[in-house]
């Protein structure tokens, strides 16, 4: 995403603030997959423990 944005910027096909606000919003999205990732594995974990009791 990142080389593909730059080479466009360097032919001048967009502009800068349009190459830093798309890879903002992907790292954006990735933390928010990241974080529902994360959070399904630990409410697993705790109804496994929860069986066990």
């Amino acid at each position: 995403m990142n080389l593909v944005g730059a080479g466009l910027m360097l032919f001048g096909k967009v502009l800068e603030e349009t190459v830093s606000e798309a890879g903002g919003m992907v790292t954006s999205l990735r933390c928010v997959q990241l974080a529902k990732d994360t959070n399904d594995r630990l409410d697993k974990i705790l109804a496994e423990l929860d069986n066990k009791s």
